[in-house]
């Protein structure tokens, strides 16, 4: 006998996967219709059936809610960890942003850096050039176009000092009283062949009184600057009248032994040796001592002088105590340059950059004040040499010669250092003798070309200034001003 049919049911549904890196398996069936089958046969059975599937599924549903309470616990923990990271993540984004801003920052003002080391670098750049111009120049002893020394304003100098001693000298004009026996005996001095007298020969006596002028110009500038000398030995008055008793009175005197002889060598080798050290540490400060004592009164009365002329008083040397200081510092470096080892050469052309710039300096500015006693005694040298040979009988004519006189002084002693500033220094004292043969690129005058080879010096007014340069080649920075005559062979 056959029993009901069976109950239909759905077939369960297996569902694999990956949860926390662990495999699972779910079976999925469908509990929406529990039927009993025909064979139970009562309540209970029932019961039981519907307790195990109670069970069975309050089972599964526990493991359902723990599955799902850990679920969320993990949505949240990864929540969390999802905000923890956006945190980081947007930290690191500000940290990014903020080292980002830093770095650009940093490169900008590298940029700035960058741009300052090229300034820099193009200004060092400068001095190093102004340094090495400064260092040729220093090698390089050439004054700039621009130099109150260049040849060009030396020689505009040179051709004013020239006229102004050609209007000074004159002896024209019914003002002036010519010193004839004097006259010619300056001439004759002088080996020319004119000779005043029954106004003639009044030209050539203009011209030996420039040349007379001029020669004693530069005697009194040399015994200005130069009249203050270190002595070697100095002694005193009792040294030398003990000396001169001794010489008076001698004595005869065995000769001490050899051993005694010997001492006393010694003795005075040592005095020698600390004589010539003092001489060495005072060397510098000796003419300025010397110097600055020539200033002091001789009177033992006090004078009562003003503040002014104290300041004169005291600055009346000052030219003269600079070439002394500048001649002395050139020696001392000479000699360092002699004794010192060394390989360089600012060393050995220093000396003469000092004279160059010492020189330059008191070209410019030297004797530039009022009243200087040197220009006033100059002055009156070159009035009372040229008051012995003619005379002005207008006292108009007397105040413009001084006035003449005053300016010759004044030019001169600054040509005398702009010449000095030269290197090297020309020769300008230099006068061609009467009876010397025309040298037309030496010499400056009036003459035809035809006559040059008739024609020799009668006189020469001005001086031969000139640089001899390698092989005697001789650079001309002004001719020579001569009168001519006809030569002497050819004279009556």
């Amino acid at each position: 006998m056959s029993g009901p049919p069976p109950v239909p049911t759905r077939k369960a549904k297996r569902v694999s996967g990956w949860h926390n890196n662990k495999r699972y398996e779910e079976k999925e069936e469908n509990y929406e219709n529990i039927r009993f089958s025909a064979n139970a046969k009562d309540a209970d059975e029932k019961y039981r059936i519907m307790l195990n599937a109670y069970e069975k599924y309050k089972k599964q549903n526990e493991e359902l809610e723990k599955e799902t309470k850990e679920l969320q616990l993990q949505v949240s923990e990864a929540g969390t960890k999802n905000g923890s990271l956006q945190n980081s993540i947007h930290e690191l984004n500000l940290r990014l942003e903020s080292e980002k801003n830093r770095w650009q920052h940093k490169i900008n003002q590298s940029d700035i850096e960058v741009q300052t080391l090229k300034k820099q670098h193009v200004e060092l750049e400068k001095e190093t050039r102004k340094y090495q111009d400064a260092l040729g120049k220093a090698k390089s002893f050439h004054l700039g176009d621009d130099h109150i020394s260049n040849t060009v304003e030396l020689a505009k100098m040179i051709s004013g000092i020239a006229v102004l001693l050609e209007e000074f000298t004159s002896v024209k004009g019914k003002d002036v009283s010519v010193n004839e026996v004097a006259a010619n005996e300056l001439l004759l001095h002088y080996k020319c062949a004119m000779r005043v007298g029954e106004g003639k020969g009044k030209p050539v006596l203009s011209a030996a009184l420039q040349r007379h002028i001029l020669e004693e110009i530069f005697r009194f500038i040399e015994e200005y600057l130069f009249q203050s000398k270190i002595e070697n030995q100095q002694q005193s008055p009792l040294s030398l009248q003990s000396s001169d008793q001794q010489n008076e009175h001698p004595q005869p005197q065995q000769p001490p032994p050899p051993q005694q002889q010997q001492q006393q060598q010694q003795t005075q080798q040592q005095e020698i040796d600390q004589q010539d050290s003092e001489k060495r540490a005072h060397s510098v400060v000796a003419i300025g001592r010397k110097l600055s004592l020539t200033r002091q009164p001789q009177s033992p009365i006090p004078v009562q002088m003003s503040t002014i002329e104290q300041e004169n008083t005291d600055n009346n040397h000052l030219e003269a105590e600079i070439t002394a200081h500048m001649k002395q510092l050139c020696d001392l470096v000479q000699q360092l340059s002699e004794l010192r080892e060394g390989t360089d050469d600012i060393t050995r052309l220093t000396p003469i950059n000092i004279r160059q710039q010492v020189c330059s300096v008191l070209g410019s500015r030297g004797f530039c004040i009022d009243k200087h006693p040197f220009i006033d005694q100059l002055t009156d040298t070159i009035l009372k040499t040229a008051g012995k040979y003619r005379q002005f009988k207008n006292k108009e004519k007397q105040t413009e010669s001084h006035e003449r006189a005053e300016k010759i002084a004044r030019e001169i002693i600054l040509l005398y250092f702009r010449l000095f500033a030269q290197e090297p220094v020309p020769e300008f004292t230099e006068f061609v003798e009467a009876g010397t043969s025309l040298q037309v690129n030496i010499m400056e005058g009036t003459w035809d070309d035809h006559e040059i080879d008739d024609l020799e010096v009668e006189i020469c007014s001005f001086p031969l200034i000139s640089v001899k340069g390698k092989d005697d080649v001789r650079k001309v920075l002004y001719k020579s001003a001569v009168l001519t005559r006809q030569r002497t062979a050819n004279m009556e």
